[in-house]
């Protein structure tokens, strides 16, 4: 069993940013809808396939907006009710909002779904975080969030197969409950 650290998730990402909002009244942006934009009010399951809303290939030309690579963590920053600290994993090229703080972990050095794993037993220290009239969370709080992680790339990725199969095994036991 490899010695286990606490670490920022900077010291275990490539990047940590969050996405932006193209103008709601330049329609360009909107119409033909075709590339994925995630907003908190997805986050939460495991892992986000697609999005409910879709912007334009335009958008993407014509503003700051960036593809967010399959495996990158989006944590809600903002979000009324339970939305803020709720964490996904993206599973395939999409942009995101300002609201989602999105972590892109350096693979060398952390197992993607260990770090989710861990980051969603976070939840109730994460909302702790807020700050402002509104009670958002900031990136810099998420960038310098620790967090205990083992040294060995293959203790992460046995711990975070563990868990995995373990979710698998609740969602088919709530299947077969329904």
């Amino acid at each position: 069993m490899s010695e286990w650290k606490l670490k920022s998730l900077k010291d275990l990402s490539v990047s940590i940013t969050s996405g932006m909002t193209p103008l709601k009244n330049n329609s360009e942006f909107w119409d033909n809808p075709v590339v994925p934009w995630l907003k908190t009010d997805q986050l939460g399951e495991k892992y986000i396939w697609d999005t409910k809303t879709k912007i334009s290939e335009i958008a993407l030309e014509k503003t700051s907006l960036k593809l967010y690579s399959p495996k990158t963590l989006s944590i809600a920053m903002y979000g009324e009710g339970k939305t803020r600290g709720n964490i996904s994993i993206i599973m395939r090229p999409m942009a995101t909002n300002q609201a989602c703080c999105n972590i892109i972990i350096n693979e060398e050095i952390a197992d993607f779904e260990y770090v989710y794993y861990y980051m969603k037993t976070q939840y109730e220290s994460l909302r702790s975080l807020s700050s402002g009239v509104r009670n958002n969370l900031n990136a810099n709080d998420i960038k310098n969030y620790k967090i205990r992680i083992p040294e060995s790339l293959v203790e992460q990725n046995n711990i975070s197969k563990i868990l995995s199969v373990l979710d698998q095994k609740i969602a088919l036991n709530n299947q077969i409950n329904e």
